[in-house]
């Protein structure tokens, strides 16, 4: 269920409408995906490229080869990126 609240960053006394469960249910997964630093890196170097296998943002980062496909996992879980095997 929606809920309305006063503007707080204006003057505007109109309510601003809440997003519905689900969508804020959205915002939090990608918002969740995005704030680890290392996933934060990831998705910079994707953008970087046209396409990328997981070899590559090994030699990137200095992470390990299990942690990075972690973290890639949680990235294509929230839609952020897509992969093909």
């Amino acid at each position: 269920m929606s809920t309305v609240r006063k503007n707080q960053r204006t003057c505007d006394s109109r309510p601003v409408k809440l997003p519905d469960d689900e969508s804020a249910g959205v915002l939090a997964k990608l918002a969740w995906a995005v704030a680890h630093p290392a996933r934060e890196r990831i998705l910079r170097l994707l953008i970087s490229r046209e396409s990328c296998i997981c070899g590559e943002i090994v030699a990137e980062l200095p992470l390990a080869q299990s942690t990075v496909s972690q973290h890639l996992k949680i990235l294509k879980e929230s839609g952020l990126i897509r992969a093909e095997i």
